[in-house]
């Protein structure tokens, strides 16, 4: 898995009905490199209006293990962040190949179509989504025995509903959005406010490496800032169809699509306390609902307490300390 929860600090255990719930704080590690990429494992497969973009990285020749990696809203495998979460997959899972899916609108990877967007947006379901991520993908995981999906953020729900059409050993989703109904100031306000969690972390960080990438870049406000004014926000629709995206409250729908599918063995959900994007109640409820669907399928939550969705960049992930 990305990160090893045996190793969490667990202040509390709730055990209601058999159905666990963790509350426990991080454990700091730090990664001093970048993955290389190779351009010839760099693949873009195309579906009606829908391209999806992906890196395979060999960690060794032998491997017939994979974890496929999907990142937070804008995750590129090309940047200096997503590079070093590689990294720390890689650190954490000897022999595992890793697979890394761009998000909506990075790289070669499509924005959400209008009309599945619209969709998303009434029902709250990213299921119809999943399916192309899920036709994208297999081809390449029929060549392993096993298979982990790990996401966060968006990359959560875009993994969630990528597993509803394809048979996995795990999925680990961390902070995935859909559990509280949120209007599109609203998204926009949380946006804001975690940028300024990331500032304040980054403040009190100790990891050399990570802060010397960030210097390089500016600060997490003001990136967000520049961001809303570009053309290339305009023209995908970023100001308004994915975050309202984003705000539906549809995670419950593709939890039950997930666990009827019968398609995942282990389900793995970890929420930070103080998420401006999730309510860690409700989600431990919704766990616990689904779980009544499937008590076969082994289904935990964790919550890591004193730590918000800014976090879960640079810790919740465990790749570095950069927001620790």
């Amino acid at each position: 898995m990305l990160f090893d929860t045996s190793k969490f600090l667990i202040e509390q255990i709730d055990i209601k009905n058999n159905f666990i719930v963790k509350y426990c704080k991080n454990v700091k590690s730090y990664v001093d490199k970048f993955i290389d990429i190779d351009d010839k494992n760099i693949f873009t497969r195309y579906s009606y209006d829908v391209s999806v973009e992906f890196v395979l990285i060999k960690t060794n020749s032998n491997n017939k293990k994979v974890i496929c990696y999907f990142p937070s809203w804008g995750g590129d495998f090309r940047s200096p962040t997503i590079n070093m979460e590689i990294a720390k997959i890689a650190s954490l899972n000897e022999g595992f190949d890793i697979i890394v899916i761009n998000s909506p609108s990075a790289g070669k990877t499509s924005p959400i179509p209008k009309n599945l967007s619209k969709g998303m947006v009434k029902h709250g379901s990213f299921f119809d989504y999943g399916k192309f991520v899920a036709d994208s993908l297999k081809s390449h995981l029929s060549n392993y025995k096993e298979v982990k999906f790990f996401g966060f953020s968006i990359g959560a729900r875009i993994a969630l509903a990528t597993a509803c059409h394809i048979k996995i050993d795990q999925l680990h989703i961390i902070d995935p959005p859909g559990s509280i109904n949120m209007g599109y100031l609203a998204i926009i306000r949380a946006f804001m406010r975690e940028a300024r969690y990331s500032e304040g972390f980054l403040k009190n960080s100790k990891n050399k490496f990570a802060l010397e990438v960030k210097k390089q870049s500016d600060t997490p406000l003001l990136a967000f800032k520049k961001f809303l004014r570009t053309p290339l926000a305009k023209k995908v629709d970023l100001l308004f169809d994915q975050p309202k995206v984003i705000g539906a409250s549809g995670l419950e729908i593709d939890l039950k699509t997930v666990v009827l599918s019968d398609n995942v063995q282990e389900l793995i959900i970890t929420v930070p306390e103080l998420s401006e994007l999730s309510d860690y109640s409700k989600i431990i409820k919704s766990a616990m609902k689904v779980n009544d669907i499937n008590p076969q399928m082994d289904l935990f939550v964790n919550v890591v307490i004193g730590t918000s969705h800014a976090v879960g960049v640079g810790g919740i992930p465990d790749f570095c300390e950069l927001f620790n």
